[in-house]
């Protein structure tokens, strides 16, 4: 999906399509920021109205968006005070992911995963994510974009199991308990697909990343007990 082609400027008002029929709006702020309002309509509202509106979420998107012409100006609308200020968005670190940090416009602080919760990751958002976030947002159902980047709360529990039942370069002592972090992100990823999916990938890990001969038994065993973490995790519905 693609329209003319504009510039990006701070307070203009854009058409952010849902479907054929529906869009909502959005507020351009300093790049690569945006607020989204909920205002999901199938009919023109004017800027004042738009603004008025309650904020979605604010998020960084690829300037494409605009420059592009993937999301239309419809208006210019001043920047209202409460959307002036830099937004807060987390980092943790993917090779130490129990470290965190709170980044502000350009300061950066260490920060705790509690101070983390309900933060937006820091990153940079492709415009069909941040439609389908939208979307899944009016359809009340959760949205894999926004599971996916929340705060990794199973660090503690994933790391034992690497080092207790999975293991495959037989490290141990205190000093040994940071081994397998740079693992840790893709591994929980991959908790979310199931029992086969982890056990596929952390035999990949062996055989493709460490170059060794690859332990099957091993490689269940440890995805047995990051499926258990899993279903602990999960709330009771």
């Amino acid at each position: 999906m693609s329209g003319k082609r504009q510039t990006r400027a701070v307070g203009a008002i854009l058409r952010v399509p849902l479907d054929e029929r529906w869009h909502t709006y959005a507020l351009t702020l300093d790049d690569p920021d945006f607020a989204f309002f909920d205002a999901k309509t199938d009919g023109e509202l004017g800027p004042e109205e738009i603004v008025r509106r309650a904020v979605l979420f604010r998020l960084f998107v690829f300037k494409s968006a605009v420059t592009k012409g993937r999301w239309q100006k419809v208006g210019k609308a001043a920047v209202p005070p409460q959307l002036s200020q830099p937004s807060s968005t987390f980092i943790q670190d993917a090779l130490c992911p129990d470290r965190f940090d709170i980044c502000v416009g350009g300061a950066r602080r260490p920060a705790t995963l509690e101070e983390c919760e309900g933060l937006e990751r820091c990153a940079v958002w492709v415009p069909e994510h941040v439609e389908e976030r939208i979307r899944d947002h009016y359809a009340g159902v959760p949205n894999r974009w926004v599971e996916s980047m929340r705060p990794n709360r199973l660090v503690g529990a994933v790391r034992d199991v690497l080092l207790t039942k999975w293991n495959p370069l037989s490290v141990s002592g205190p000093e040994a308990s940071r081994t397998y972090d740079g693992y840790i992100e893709g591994i929980s990823r991959k908790m979310k697909a199931g029992f086969d999916a982890v056990a596929e990938h952390l035999y990949a890990l062996e055989t493709i990343s460490m170059r060794l001969p690859g332990d099957r038994k091993r490689c269940e065993r440890a995805a047995k007990g990051l499926i258990a973490i899993a279903k602990r995790a999960t709330p009771a519905r």
